[in-house]
C-alpha cells in the first residue's frame, strides 16, 4: 500500500517582525452617563411572506458571483456621498486591513458596531472629481484633546473634543487643491489616547461620509444591509436603497456573464432603478427600470465587458425606498473535471507576500520570470477570484488552514494565538489517516501562535534558529 503524504511549507518573503505585544479581545461598554443614544435607521418594510422567491437566472447556468454576499466589497453611496460604516467589515476595504493601518477592528461601544484607533489611524477614499469635499462622521472620543485631519499630505482641519462629549458629529471640510481625482489619503491623528479596554485608544467611529461641500443633506446616513425584504407581498433577499443612493459593485465579467436582478418598491413614492455597466475599454451602456408595487426582475447580458473588469452601478432615481434583490452574476454550467484515481499526496505550498500581478499566470505582461510556476499554472486548475481575506500573513494563513474568517478564528493581532478550537487542515488529514509535516520559514505561522496542530513533524525555522533557504 503506498504512503499517503500531507506536506505543507511557508516560505517568508518578508522576514519576521513579531512583535510580542500584549493585546485583549474588544467587548462591549456601558455608555457613558448623559450619552445620547445612536439616531434610529430604519426603513419602512411591508408584512413579510413566509416564503422567500428568488429572481429567476436562464437556464442552465450557475451562479458565478453572488454580489449581494459580497456586499462589504461594494461602493456604497448614501444621497450626500460615499458611506462608510465602521461596525462592519465594509470599512477594510478604505483601510486596506488592519495591520499598519491604525484601526483595531471592530467591537462595541454603548451598544454600537464600531472600530477604533490609537493615536493615528489611515483611510483612503475614491473622488470622482477634484472639487471642494468635506468628511462627515460619527465618533466617541475616549480623550480629551484634538484630532487632526490630514488629507494627501495636507493640513484639512482640526477639531476640539472632550471626553464627556460621547457620541458626536464632526465635520472636516477639504479644500478643491487638497482633493485627487481617485484615491486620496487621509490621515487622522489624534493628539491623546486613553486606555480602554486594555489598549491606547483615541476614537470610537461608527460611520464616515465622504461628501461634496457643502452637503445638501446633513441628516444620519442610513446603513444598507441584506435582509429579507417584502415586494407584493412575495419576500426575497435583498438591499434597500433610499432616495438618491447609489450601490457600485466591481467584478471581473466572465465570458458568458449575465446579471441578474429583481427590483421593486417598498415605500410610497415613485420608481426608477438606473443600472449603468462600463469598463475601461467598453463605452459602457445605461438602462432605466421602472419599479412598481410587485419585483420587476430583468437579465443583463455582459458581453461587452466579457474579460473585463467592469462597474455594475445601481442608482435609485425615484422618491420611494427602493429594494434590490438576489442579484448575481450566472455563466453557464461547464463539465465537471474528473480524475482516473484520486490523489494519494497532498503538498500545500504557501509563499507569503507574493502579489498575483507579478506572475505571468495572472498578468502575462509582467517582467518577472517565475517558469517552475507558470508551468504548473498551466498544466493544473487556476482560481481566478481568491482573495486574501486579510492583508498581512497571521490571519490570511489562519484563513487557509482553517476555512474560517478571521472574525471567527479572532488570529488577527500581534500577539493572538489560534483557538485550540479552530480545527486545521492538518488535523482533518491526519484523523482520515494521512502523515502530516511541516517545514515553515515564517514566524507568525508558528507554534507560539497555535499553528503546530495536528503535525506528526513540525519544524519551524525561524523559531528554532535554524538555515534556511527562504529569501528575505
Amino acid at each position: 500500500m503506498k504512503s499517503r503524504l500531507v506536506l505543507v511549507l511557508v516560505l517568508c518573503l518578508q522576514g519576521f517582525t513579531c512583535s510580542e505585544t500584549e493585546g485583549e479581545p474588544d467587548g462591549p461598554v456601558e455608555p457613558a452617563a448623559g450619552e445620547a443614544p445612536e439616531p434610529a435607521r430604519a426603513v419602512k418594510r411591508a408584512k413579510s411572506s413566509p416564503a422567500a422567491a428568488i429572481a429567476p437566472a436562464p437556464d442552465a447556468t450557475v451562479t458565478y458571483e453572488d454580489l449581494l454576499a459580497m456586499l462589504h466589497l461594494a461602493d456604497v453611496y448614501d444621497p450626500s456621498g460615499l458611506f462608510i460604516d465602521f461596525g462592519t467589515t465594509a470599512r477594510l476595504k478604505y483601510t486596506i486591513g488592519n495591520w499598519n493601518s491604525g484601526w483595531q477592528d471592530q467591537s462595541r461601544e454603548a451598544g454600537t458596531s464600531v472600530s477604533t484607533f490609537g493615536k493615528t489611524a489611515r483611510l483612503y477614499l475614491p473622488s470622482a472629481s477634484k472639487r471642494p469635499m468635506q468628511l462627515r462622521f460619527r465618533a466617541k472620543p475616549y480623550a480629551t484633546g484634538a484630532l487632526i485631519v490630514y488629507v494627501n499630505g495636507k493640513t484639512a482641519g482640526e477639531v476640539r473634543v472632550s471626553q464627556s462629549d460621547g457620541f458626536r458629529e464632526i465635520v472636516i471640510p477639504i479644500a478643491e487643491a487638497d482633493i485627487r481625482s481617485g484615491e486620496n489619503s487621509i490621515l487622522l491623528r489624534a493628539t491623546k489616547t486613553a486606555q480602554v479596554r486594555g489598549k491606547a485608544r483615541s476614537f470610537a467611529m461608527d460611520w464616515l461620509v465622504f461628501e461634496p461641500s457643502p452637503a445638501e443633506a446633513t441628516s444620519s446616513p442610513r446603513r444598507v444591509a441584506v435582509e429579507q425584504t417584502s415586494v407584493g407581498g412575495v419576500a426575497r433577499r435583498a438591499i434597500v436603497m433610499a432616495p438618491g443612493a447609489q450601490v457600485d459593485w466591481f467584478v471581473e465579467v466572465p465570458e458568458d456573464g449575465t446579471l441578474v436582478f429583481g427590483s421593486g418598491l417598498v415605500s410610497d413614492g415613485s420608481g426608477t432603478l438606473t443600472l449603468q455597466i462600463d469598463s475601461d475599454t467598453s463605452d459602457g451602456s445605461t438602462q432605466r427600470i421602472d419599479a412598481g408595487g410587485s419585483w420587476n426582475d430583468r437579465q443583463v447580458a455582459l458581453k461587452q465587458s466579457a474579460g473585463e473588469i467592469a462597474r455594475l452601478r445601481f442608482h435609485n432615481d425615484g422618491t420611494a425606498d427602493l429594494a434590490l434583490s438576489d442579484v448575481r452574476i450566472v455563466r453557464r454550467v461547464r463539465d465537471v473535471l474528473t480524475f482516473d484515481e484520486p490523489a494519494r499526496n497532498v503538498i500545500v505550498l504557501l509563499v507569503d507576500t507574493l502579489r498575483a500581478s507579478k506572475l505571468q499566470a495572472y498578468y502575462p505582461k509582467t517582467r518577472v520570470k517565475t517558469p517552475t510556476i507558470d508551468a504548473f499554472a498551466a498544466e493544473g486548475t487556476l482560481f481566478e477570484r481568491s482573495q486574501a481575506p486579510e492583508n498581512w500573513t497571521k490571519p490570511s494563513v489562519a484563513s487557509v488552514l482553517t476555512s474560517l474568517h478571521p472574525a471567527t478564528h479572532n488570529t488577527k493581532e500581534d500577539a493572538s494565538k489560534l483557538p485550540n478550537s479552530a480545527l486545521m487542515l492538518s488535523e482533518v488529514y491526519q484523523k482520515a489517516g494521512f502523515k502530516t509535516a511541516s517545514f515553515i520559514a515564517n514566524g507568525y505561522v508558528s507554534n507560539a501562535f497555535g499553528f503546530d496542530q495536528g503535525w506528526d513533524h513540525y519544524t519551524n525555522y525561524i523559531r528554532e534558529s535554524r538555515n534556511t533557504t527562504a529569501s528575505n
